[in-house]
């Protein structure tokens, strides 16, 4: 037994780290009962003295046999993430998945003897190298990739890059491939036969870029994402090279997939959404320019702003002035960055103010009601600054409950030199709500009642005090005290 131990509970709300490696290179290849071998097992690492770690009860909690749990850490042990120690009884090691990186597998070369001729007469030029055939055999068995389909990847790739080819990019191309679930002869085929349709297409975008070289893999994998993920057609792009292309260099593929990403990012599908945008560049750049301006601010470079604001408000309907009158807005009420501009167009967006007219409309009235709520707090206070709680007294006073301003100046009246005055205010104002009192007449007759129900108490209460003050409550029991009973 165990000098000092952790109590169950806090074992049970203690973490077990899975380290990304397993997640990433093993556990999308194994089975359902693998992984829960796996996981638990390594859950009751952290707990190693614990009665229950045993196989028995493995079997019973992961509700396996214990066959099948034997099984399954074979499958981890041929892996190299565990190590079965004994059989009788059963004694697992779990092994640090870092160190399984850097550690060279050793393959039986009975398994891989057909493949390694077939790759051999696939890469005529020079001797594969023992070291090369193991990092072949390391990506097969690592990714799942079936031997038949990593060798038409090799052929694939010789017959872009040539004989002389490095097996680095041979791996490199599989392990894409396989995170991308090819991995099947099936599989590859699908790939290849999709790279076979894309050719036509793909040789007119190397033309218009001037490019006289067979197309890599790479730049098909890249004109499949524009074409496929990003749903851009042939013409288009080649329309995007046109309207970028430049007398003085010509675009790569790289340059390319940048202005297409930006296209799409701005929502730009079309031929004539794009030319519009290119044609209306400088009229934006200015316009990105002003806006910095209003808001105080300067930028080497407007060309991110260009593209993640302006472009966006433009296409959302606003006006350029509204723009620029928002921005002005904005540097008013100390809001002097373009994220928080941004929310502020948003805002004026969900009211449906895209125009100059109608901003300038909403902003007059806002300032309009700022100066009669300024004009009522200055009855408590002449220099009182408002606050957001004051104008939202204001908007719930007037709107809400319906109080006209010469109602709502009349219970200022009644608050000056309170504490808290506009709670005073507020106090006030909700008891002629709950009375129904619409204008200063109710008011004032409510007030008048209630002064004249005042008096009468407080004249009560000065004929009480007077009647039995202490003085005089002495004076009587003295006098009580004289009188002989």
């Amino acid at each position: 037994m165990s000098f000092c131990k952790f109590s169950s509970q806090t074992i049970i709300n203690n973490k077990t780290e899975i380290d990304n490696i397993f997640i990433n290179d093993y556990l999308p290849y194994a089975t359902d009962n693998a992984v829960k071998v796996y996981l638990y097992g390594l859950y009751k690492c952290y707990n190693s003295s614990s009665y229950d770690n045993n196989i028995e009860s493995f079997s019973k909690i992961l509700q396996l046999t214990e066959e099948e749990i034997m099984n399954c850490f074979k499958y981890w042990e041929s892996e190299g993430l565990i190590q079965i120690l004994n059989t009788i009884p059963v004694e697992i090691k779990y092994l640090p998945l870092k160190n399984i990186i850097n550690n060279t597998k050793k393959f039986k070369l009975s398994k891989y003897g057909d493949f390694s001729a077939k790759a051999q007469e696939i890469i005529e030029g020079r001797m594969i190298s023992p070291n090369e055939y193991n990092e072949y055999f390391d990506t097969i068995e690592t990714f799942h990739i079936e031997p038949e389909a990593f060798l038409m990847i090799m052929k694939y790739c010789v017959n872009t890059k040539g004989v002389n080819i490095g097996y680095p990019y041979i791996v490199t191309v599989a392990k894409n491939w396989a995170y991308d679930n090819v991995r099947t002869v099936a599989e590859v085929e699908e790939r290849l036969i999709s790279y076979e349709k894309i050719s036509e297409d793909l040789k007119l975008i190397m033309k218009a870029l001037a490019i006289k070289k067979i197309p890599t893999i790479e730049q098909k994998e890249m004109f499949i994402k524009w074409t496929k993920e990003l749903d851009f057609k042939t013409n288009v792009i080649l329309n995007i090279i046109k309207i970028n292309k430049k007398p003085s260099y010509n675009l790569n593929f790289e340059q390319l997939d940048s202005l297409i990403l930006k296209y799409y990012e701005m929502k730009l599908f079309t031929i004539n959404d794009i030319e519009e945008y290119e044609k209306n560049k400088i009229n934006l750049y200015n316009l990105a320019k002003k806006v910095t301006k209003e808001l105080g601010l300067y930028y080497e470079s407007l060309d991110s702003i260009v593209e993640k604001y302006i472009t966006k408000w433009i296409n959302m309907g606003f006006e350029e002035n509204a723009i620029i009158k928002i921005a002005q807005y904005c540097f008013l009420n100390s809001i002097r960055k373009f994220e928080g501009m941004n929310s502020i167009v948003q805002k004026f967006y969900k009211l449906g103010l895209l125009t100059l007219i109608s901003l300038e409309k909403y902003i007059n009235q806002i300032l309009e009601e700022e100066e009669k709520l300024k004009d009522i707090l200055s009855i408590i206070d002449s220099n009182k600054v408002i606050t957001s709680f004051d104008r939202e007294f204001y908007k719930n006073w007037k709107y809400n409950w319906n109080m006209s301003n010469d109602l709502i100046k009349y219970a200022a009246s009644l608050s000056v030199d309170k504490i808290q005055p506009v709670k005073y205010m507020n106090g006030i104002l909700a008891k002629w709500h709950e009375q129904g009192i619409i204008n200063i007449d109710q008011a004032s007759n409510v007030l008048k009642n209630n002064n004249n129900i005042k008096e009468e108490d407080d004249n009560k209460k000065q004929y009480i005090s007077r009647t039995y003050t202490k003085e005089n409550l002495n004076a009587l029991f003295d006098s009580l005290e004289e009188v002989e009973i």
